[in-house]
């Protein structure tokens, strides 16, 4: 729906080239009371990086939850938006040279992440920096892998084995250097340096929060099974789901939540295993967004998620209260959680024609949303009738993240 023009192309990296220039991969850190600079050349500074809430949990793309059909915008919302959101809602060329502010800050992210690499690349840890020095670098890996994952689905064409190594991608920036070429990988060169900095990540990641904010083994694993998906790999893409279910906290009892007024999340609850969060968007404003009403009417009254994920919006419908971000806002949360590796997995199994073991992992999710004692486990006669069960699941599962966008991509190959 969206090509980049060159002259925005050429724009845009100039701007993150530039704006290396002018702080310098050395000299990017907080000026420190002497006004002079903290220089990135330990694992300590390469954290402290990292633990910048601002540069690895938000502000990240929100295009994908734009484009989606989770949501509809009324009339009189559309027409007071501007002509970028409206068109990225429509699915409309937008017309013009307009940069978009989420390409800039997407690519200075990656700039953030490509110097915390470059600095424990120079460093050799001993036995007690060890732990901090693998989460560092792991973190750094997953949050680049993230970054283009969600650059590659928003400005390239969906994968696809038969023209991958032909299409464009997006730029790879893999080192800081002002003097790197910058050109357009492939579709096939993106994932296939997303699939190498998830393998970096997952073993270096540890499989326990360090922080609240920070990421764990299984957030690498789930994301890394969901790329196995999209390139069509369902052995691989079961397999890291699998580990992913192994590694992460339990699953939430929605029993045990209280849909009230407010979010119906806490932040960084025990389901999110990458927490990062869209920028802003005026199509996303919470009294525009109204949920699709198809899919609203696809919940069934004891289906918990009906309660906890929307209520009725003043202006008419129901708004989006599920953001496990734990906010309700123009913002969403749109990282990774351990739902996902039950999908995944569930999906990839229906694919290899395991119909039993996929409808068992996807009621194993489900229990746990359901009204107690209420659910009545589903059931499949063949792979294609659960692979359609899961498909409908998946999309009221993860509603209002931007992963239905995705897989419309991906699903509109078959």
């Amino acid at each position: 729906m969206f090509t980049i023009q060159k002259r925005n192309l050429l724009f845009a990296l100039s701007v993150y080239v530039l704006c290396f220039y002018l702080t310098g991969c050395k000299k990017y850190l907080d000026k420190k009371s002497d006004q002079s600079f903290d220089v990135p050349e330990s694992i300590e500074s390469a954290n402290a990086l990292l633990n910048n809430f601002a540069v690895s949990a938000r502000s990240y793309i929100f295009q994908a939850n734009v484009s989606a059909d989770d949501y509809y915008n009324n009339d009189a919302a559309l027409t007071s938006m501007l002509e970028e959101s409206r068109a990225w809602y429509l699915w409309q060329p937008i017309q013009g040279n307009i940069t978009s502010t989420n390409w800039r800050f997407m690519y200075g992210k990656i700039l953030n992440y490509n110097i915390a690499i470059e600095t424990l690349e120079n460093i050799t840890p001993n036995a007690a920096q060890l732990a901090l020095y693998n989460d560092t670098k792991g973190m750094a890996y997953l949050l680049r892998a993230f970054s283009y994952f969600l650059m590659a689905n928003t400005y390239a064409d969906v994968y696809d084995p038969a023209t991958a190594a032909q299409k464009p991608g997006v730029p790879l920036r893999l080192q800081c250097g002002i003097d790197e070429p910058i050109f357009r990988a492939t579709i096939q060169e993106t994932y296939n340096q997303i699939v190498r900095d998830l393998t970096v990540a997952i073993n270096h990641l540890p499989v326990s929060r360090t922080a609240p904010h920070r990421p764990t083994k299984a957030a690498a694993e789930t994301l890394m099974a969901y790329i196995m998906l999209l390139m069509d790999d369902y052995a691989k893409a079961a397999t890291y789901a699998e580990d992913a279910i192994k590694n992460a906290p339990p699953l939430i009892d929605f029993n045990q939540l209280n849909p009230g007024t407010g979010a119906s999340f806490t932040m960084f609850n025990p389901e999110v295993l990458l927490h990062t969060v869209t920028s802003g968007g005026q199509n996303l404003i919470t009294n525009n967004w109204k949920v699709d009403t198809l899919l609203f009417a696809g919940y069934h009254p004891n289906d918990l998620r009906r309660t906890i994920f929307f209520r009725p919006s003043s202006s008419g419908g129901h708004q989006f209260v599920g953001s496990l971000d734990g906010t309700i806002s123009s913002t969403h949360f749109c990282g990774v959680s351990t739902a996902e590796a039950y999908l995944i997995r569930a999906e990839a199994l229906a694919r290899l024609n395991q119909t039993n073991e996929a409808m068992a992992v996807l009621n194993s999710l489900l229990t746990k949303r359901w009204r107690t004692g209420q659910f009545v486990p589903l059931t499949a006669t063949d792979a294609a009738g659960a692979l359609q069960t899961i498909l409908s699941e998946r999309r009221k599962e993860l509603v209002g993240r931007g992963i239905r966008w995705y897989d419309l991509r991906r699903l509109s190959r078959e």
